[in-house]
């Protein structure tokens, strides 16, 4: 009885040592995860996009869609188009917004009524469009909506997706910041350096926006006259503005 016992004693063991080893196999298969959020200014939706193996981060991608009010109409189109005042780089500018966009189960109306000396802009029922996007689902629907080619503007002859469509509003198809001048490196040029960051050093080097700092070094490369570094000094080869945003967002991916 007790070479038995002894027997069902180590069985029991290498079952649990193999089932261990499965449990510890498949937390390190590689995961696809998203986040979505507003960037720049909460001026784009964002989507990062991961790829984590247990603790390690193998992968990282970044694209935004712009906000509806990116496209306009040439010329008003009565009853479907309104004139609406924004801002422009701080100065005052009007362009005629179509009147209703949707997406979803999504339908977005502008509003031309003046709030702090700019019209209100798009609303969902009684949210102005960046309450709306303050939540991560409705981000991920306008955005996927978007690369879907599935953004309708309503027109007299119908609801029409050519118009607010991926080419117009994805910075990766729209030429976002696609022609910089000599010394700047160019929409693309940022999320790459910005995605090889993260994968190489992770997300240790930032808990806030003034964590990373700007340097020139331009002696290296024209292009990084205002160079991104670090709390820990590491250089991070991106130069834009919102680089807190994009790290923020890929973070959030990773942690999900």
């Amino acid at each position: 009885m007790k070479k038995h016992a002894k027997l069902t004693v180590i069985v029991l063991a290498v079952v649990l040592a193999l089932s261990l080893a499965l449990v510890l196999a498949a937390c390190e298969q590689p995961e696809t995860k998203t986040a979505y959020g507003l960037v720049h200014g909460k001026g784009y939706v964002g989507k990062a996009t991961v790829v984590r193996a247990g603790d390690s981060l193998v992968s990282a991608e970044l694209d935004e869609a712009c906000l509806p009010t990116y496209v306009t109409a040439k010329s008003a189109i009565e009853g479907y188009t309104v004139e609406g005042k924004y801002s422009s780089h701080g100065e005052p500018a009007t362009a005629n917004f179509y009147k209703t966009v949707k997406f979803a189960d999504v339908t977005m109306t502008y509003d031309a009524t003046e709030a702090g000396g700019f019209s209100k802009g798009y609303m969902v029922g009684t949210q102005t469009m960046l309450e709306f996007f303050a939540v991560e689902a409705n981000c991920e629907k306008y955005f996927e909506a978007v690369a879907k080619n599935e953004v309708k503007v309503v027109l007299a002859d119908g609801e029409k997706t050519d118009i607010l469509n991926a080419k117009a509003l994805l910075k990766t198809q729209n030429n976002y910041w696609g022609t910089p001048a000599e010394n700047a490196l160019g929409w693309k040029a940022n999320v790459e350096a910005t995605c090889n960051y993260v994968v190489e050093n992770g997300f240790d080097g930032a808990s806030k926006k003034e964590d990373f700092e700007k340097k020139d070094n331009s002696a290296t490369n024209p292009k990084l006259d205002n160079e991104l570094v670090d709390k820990n000094g590491v250089k991070t080869g991106a130069t834009w503005t919102d680089m807190w945003d994009y790290f923020s967002l890929l973070k959030s991916a990773f942690g999900k």
